[in-house]
């Protein structure tokens, strides 16, 4: 009905407001919006969902959401026929995905990524992205979420949206692979590395922004701790460096040395000092010339609260979008919990 529409759409916005309304006032309202996810009109499903996403965007509101029990629904939503639907289910799911690891089981019990990797093939890119953070939140929790992702088939998909034309898309990606390599198990990251083609790093060296610029960086660092660590160790090392200057890799990271910022300056400098000055052909060791670095596996985490701010317009028509609090692995990074 037009009332029931209007009193759904009222309460989306009292739920976006700023300054932000006060949770436990809208908290009484969750059990209302769990059973609305079940109504048969679009608009009335848009804004239930809307309202959820603003509702979930913050940990501390994360469980309340959750206990409102509207996760199984929100999976089944995401490959709902109207995008309009899917873009608000698929942000309140990767606002559930950015809570403590229980939280993130909650909804990864739900067999959330089958479905996330639906949307990740999606021909909208706004959805393509959110599904990208919400695997890149999954990856920021224990090795056995990481084994769910990977299990589901995620990891592959991920890896093709780094050769994107969008850059907006190839940096969500590279946060779901860097948060693999920093809270993966070795064998995890032999399968990551037997799929990863080096030389889509590149251009994440030449960034202005340092941040990613920072990323990619420290994911070649965890790529050589990782191969030193391996019982082939000094061939795969040999094979990954060929690899690394195969690409274009090396000549990127010798001009890192003349980087503004200390941090970019500092890393790249341990990389080229720790591992291309020393040559291993004295070992009778010759590198594999090929700029993808492949080899068949063989036999935590930290999180840090990022604010994504960029506009996505393009998600649906006539909808805001709020800033996200994105929890994510800067490799080698600081704090602790999820």
């Amino acid at each position: 009905s037009k009332l029931l529409q209007n009193a759904v759409w009222l309460l989306s916005n009292l739920s976006r407001g700023k300054p932000r309304p006060d949770f436990e006032l809208l908290k009484p309202a969750l059990p209302l919006l769990g059973e609305l996810l079940f109504s048969s009109e679009e608009e009335v499903l848009q804004d239930a969902c809307w309202s959820l996403s603003y509702l979930s965007d913050g940990s501390q509101f994360i469980q309340h959401v959750i206990e409102a029990g509207v996760c199984r629904r929100l999976v089944e939503l995401l490959v709902h026929h109207s995008k309009s639907v899917v873009v608000p289910a698929l942000r309140t799911v990767g606002n559930i995905c950015a809570g403590d690891d229980q939280q993130t089981q909650t909804v990864l019990n739900c067999n959330v990524v089958p479905v996330l990797v639906q949307c990740l093939r999606h021909n909208n890119s706004g959805i393509v992205r959110e599904a990208c953070w919400a695997i890149s939140n999954i990856n920021a929790g224990n090795v056995q979420q990481i084994q769910q992702v990977i299990d589901g088939g995620a990891v592959p998909v991920v890896l093709q949206i780094l050769r994107n034309e969008s850059f907006n898309l190839r940096k969500e990606a590279l946060w779901a692979i860097a948060n693999i390599c920093s809270s993966g198990l070795p064998e995890q990251l032999n399968y990551l590395l037997s799929l990863l083609d080096v030389s889509l790093l590149e251009p994440f060296l030449r960034l202005s922004d340092e941040k990613l610029v920072l990323v990619a960086l420290d994911m070649l660092q965890a790529i050589f701790t990782h191969l030193e660590q391996r019982p082939d160790g000094l061939q795969a090392l040999v094979d990954f460096r060929a690899a690394v200057e195969s690409a274009g890799l090396l000549n990127t990271l010798e001009d890192l040395q003349t980087h503004q910022n200390l941090q970019v300056f500092d890393k790249a400098l341990r990389l080229l000092q720790t591992q291309f000055e020393t040559e291993e052909d004295e070992d009778g060791i010759l590198p594999t010339q090929s700029a993808k670095f492949s080899y068949d596996p063989a036999p935590k985490a930290s999180r840090a609260d990022q604010a994504l701010t960029q506009a996505v317009d393009e998600l649906s028509q006539g909808e805001g979008v709020l800033n996200r609090s994105v929890n994510v692995v800067l490799i080698g990074g600081g704090g602790t919990g999820k």
